[in-house]
């Protein structure tokens, strides 16, 4: 992608602001507080210490007493790509990945507990979500 396309937020359509943490570049919704993550950035973040992680919590600081979007059952287009975001279960939470750049929304809120999955098992979200699938069948 471009790096002068503007991403729009899947939840509430504001212009994502993009910055770089510890040299990953993510995309950061400073209405909603949603977090655009392209393929391997959540493995990545996972990866920093804190102090570089503190930055990024801090800008996805925003105003608490909004709530965060309510999770459903309908796909949206992947903000990036001509493919489409889908709900999957990533620990205790719903994350919305895209079924062909494979990028990852969060929402507000889910971005700790999603790097939480991540750092405890030790491995991709996509071998998670595998793992998971195959469990369910």
């Amino acid at each position: 992608m471009p790096a002068e396309e503007n991403i729009v937020c899947v939840k509430c359509t504001s212009v994502l602001d993009r910055t770089t943490i510890g040299g990953v570049e993510v995309d950061i919704c400073p209405q909603c507080g949603g977090i655009w993550l392209d393929r391997g950035e959540l493995e990545k973040l996972g990866a920093k210490d804190n102090s570089e992680l503190d930055t990024l919590r801090s800008a996805l600081g925003v105003d608490e007493t909004k709530a965060p979007p309510i999770p459903s059952d309908h796909t949206s287009p992947c903000p990036v790509c001509e493919g489409s975001l889908h709900e999957h279960q990533l620990g205790n939470i719903q994350v919305d990945i895209c079924d062909s750049c494979r990028g990852i929304w969060l929402d507000k809120g889910e971005f700790d507990q999603a790097l939480a999955v991540i750092k405890e098992k030790g491995l991709p979200v996509e071998l998670i979500l595998s793992l998971a699938n195959s469990v369910d069948d």
